[in-house]
């Protein structure tokens, strides 16, 4: 079972730590400009998933309240990179083939977390996470990236 508790902190870190990064990028690029409300509602979103997974990490009872400070830290540290992005990080961090085997490496962890859940108790939703979170993973590597110019409205 600690096998499967350690994957699920990972995974869970992961994506927060992309979140934040997603957010302060958003924030950087001026979400008030461009087309109207398209990165207003981008920020509000990641806005909420960002609140809500550090309230999570706060809550988590069985971590140390070292190791919670610690992630909510490193979870602000992340926006404050993507807000800012120094010119000590590599500009390869911020490029999106990084961003993509990022997010195939966290949802590989996600994957992983759910498998170990089923090994431990047959359920369905343990599979039904684990076969999104291995789609998202194949789709960040398979899936070409899109164009700008082809966001849709």
């Amino acid at each position: 079972m600690t096998l499967v508790r350690l994957t699920y902190c990972l995974s869970a870190a992961a994506l927060y730590f992309g979140v934040g990064a997603s957010l302060g990028a958003l924030l950087r690029d001026s979400p008030w400009l461009g087309r109207p409300g398209i990165r207003l509602r981008g920020v509000f979103y990641l806005s909420l998933v960002f609140l809500s997974a550090s309230i999570l990490f706060a809550s988590l009872p069985e971590w140390s309240p070292w190791l919670r400070a610690a992630i909510l830290a490193a979870g602000l540290a992340t926006l404050w990179l993507g807000k800012t992005q120094p010119g000590w990080v590599p500009r390869q961090v911020w490029r999106a083939g990084f961003l993509r085997l990022y997010l195939a490496a966290a949802m590989a962890l996600g994957a992983a977390w759910a498998i170990g859940l089923m090994v431990y108790s047959p359920a369905l939703s343990p599979a039904v996470i684990g076969a999104s979170a291995a789609a998202a993973a194949l789709s960040a590597i398979v899936v070409p990236p899109r164009r700008a110019g082809r966001l849709a409205s």
